[in-house]
């Protein structure tokens, strides 16, 4: 190894100097690695955003690294209908279970799974609403159904001690 092949980086806090050195190819490797990260987040947000747009919600992804550069976290900001901005405890609870399936739905998508499995059991008990989780699952059906992109998809939705009072346009429903 050659000295050209290092490179220091130099840290320094309020009582100490810490001098940590890498290789070129670490770092090159873990600024690639980061990028992938940005990418698929902004991947997941836009096709999630798709989805929100159903409820007039929006979200935007930001990727938080502390101060200490120990701790990586993702700041999800809702805006809805492009002016209030909350956080997700400032949604309504059709609006949160909305989200939540959402989220895991692209999250799936992205992943290429062919057969995504959602189960109300994923949802807390304090937001797991008959109606809620039923409305949610009838707004998405269509935009799969048009969404050539989705087509390929299949939902299943494992449905846990909800009662379904009427049926859902395109939906098979297997009781076991």
């Amino acid at each position: 190894m050659q000295l050209r092949d290092v490179v220091s980086i130099l840290a320094i806090n309020d009582k100490d100097e810490v001098l940590i050195s890498h290789k070129n190819d670490e770092i090159n490797d873990s600024i690639k690695n980061f990028r992938k990260i940005e990418i698929l987040n902004r991947k997941i947000e836009d096709l999630l955003n798709k989805f929100l747009i159903e409820i007039n919600l929006e979200t935007r992804f930001q990727l938080i690294i502390s101060k200490d550069y120990k701790d990586f976290s993702l700041n999800i900001e809702l805006i809805r209908s492009n002016k209030e901005i909350l956080s997700f405890e400032g949604l309504t609870t059709p609006e949160k279970i909305f989200f939540v399936i959402m989220f895991y739905i692209s999250i799936q998508i992205h992943l290429n799974f062919k057969n995504i499995i959602f189960s109300n059991l994923f949802v807390p008990n304090i937001y797991n609403k008959r109606g809620s989780v039923y409305r949610t699952i009838q707004k998405i059906i269509p935009i799969f159904e048009k969404e050539n992109k989705l087509k390929k998809f299949n939902l299943i939705f494992i449905i846990s001690n909800l009662e379904l009072k009427k049926p859902i346009k395109n939906v098979k429903i297997i009781k076991i």
